[in-house]
């Protein structure tokens, strides 16, 4: 089951609830990511080419994740 990610504080509490798996999905594209938080620090791995990268709350909203969840394109993929 995949659940829409409204914001980031909607991100923030499906974090504090363990989950850790995310995808970006448009239909066409599909990129998937395994995001962590510690603190106000996002650890963010990316799927498609194992790249890593560390953000603050406010540097996500205005990368492609910040995006994709404006546009209603980001998901929390659970069991």
């Amino acid at each position: 089951m995949n659940i829409k990610v409204k914001s980031i504080e909607h991100l923030d509490e499906l974090l504090e609830q363990g989950n850790e798996d995310f995808v970006i999905a448009n239909g066409i594209m599909r990129s998937s990511k395994h995001i962590t938080k510690d603190g106000d620090t996002y650890y963010i791995f990316h799927l498609i080419d194992s790249s890593e990268e560390e953000c603050t709350a406010e540097e996500l909203m205005v990368d492609n994740i910040g995006a994709a969840i404006r546009n209603g394109c980001f998901y929390c993929e659970t069991d």
